[in-house]
């Protein structure tokens, strides 16, 4: 007996020898279940965090690390070699004022990439929205969010951005 599961890009194989007695066809059926059951409770999204300032990466780095696989990126730069050395992130967060690259070069390579432009990007940034909001939904920014920033209105758009990308 074999079971095949697909779970995003992964593949899971299962391959059983189940003799003629219905006792082991259920204990291996409850097996299969039970490894299922793991596989899909410990996913976790991943989010690639950029920010050039390591107070405010690390205070959002655990911010953000109960509920998802973080990776961190001082500039856009370190950002773009992370991402060829990871799967695709469910979500990208970059500050826009870096040194190396800035935000906006980085939004704009993702967002021209055929591999990486289907990832939302959120922008965590100390400049006036005012200023900048209209430019950075024209590249496709999902969410802006001010210095000062609150936390808990973070993590529901997370949720919900990555709810509604699934």
């Amino acid at each position: 007996m074999s079971a095949r599961f697909y779970l995003k890009k992964r593949i899971f194989d299962y391959h059983v020898v189940v003799a003629n007695s219905s006792i082991l066809t259920l204990i291996t059926i409850f097996l299969i279940n039970v490894c299922m059951l793991f596989t899909f409770t410990t996913y976790k999204p991943s989010i690639l965090l950029v920010e050039d300032n390591k107070y405010l990466r690390r205070l959002l780095y655990n911010i953000l690390e109960g509920k998802y696989k973080v990776y961190t990126a001082e500039n856009g730069l370190d950002a773009l070699l992370i991402l060829k050395q990871i799967a695709a992130p469910s979500l990208i967060i970059t500050d826009l004022i870096m040194p190396e690259m800035d935000g906006y070069e980085l939004i704009k390579n993702i967002k021209s990439s055929g591999f990486y432009k289907h990832i939302p990007v959120f922008v965590i940034t100390g400049n006036e929205l005012d200023q900048i909001q209209e430019g950075l939904e024209s590249l496709g920014v999902k969410s802006i969010f001010s210095k000062p920033f609150n936390p808990q209105k973070l993590l529901e758009q997370i949720h919900v951005q990555l709810v509604n990308n699934a």
